[in-house]
């Protein structure tokens, strides 16, 4: 998935915009880090091959990876609202970037 973004453009910055918009260098450089952090988290966590999948398979999929780590309670919750907030993070740092 990280390939797919990289050769589609879509996680190239241009420092100058966001210069343009106000950032400093270093914050240039936390955006970076931020929206490459969230499709790294959308990677790991979201397959195609989930959509059908069962709650048990998921489940036993999260386990295999070792995605359970610092998680209470229902670990399919958990799991699905950070691919949620990893999704939304880069789309709202990408919607500052290519507005």
């Amino acid at each position: 998935m990280l390939l797919l973004f990289k050769e589609s453009g879509i996680l190239d910055m241009d420092p100058d915009k966001l210069k343009a918009k106000g950032l400093t260098d270093q914050q240039i450089e936390e955006h970076e880090k931020a929206l490459r952090s969230a499709v790294n988290d959308v990677f790991i966590l979201w397959g195609n091959n989930y959509r059908f999948a069962s709650e048990a398979r998921l489940l036993a999929h999260l386990k295999k990876m070792k995605l359970y780590q610092g998680t209470k309670g229902n670990l399919l919750k958990a799991k699905a609202y950070d691919l949620l907030k990893a999704a939304q993070r880069f789309l709202d740092k990408g919607v500052f970037q290519w507005q």
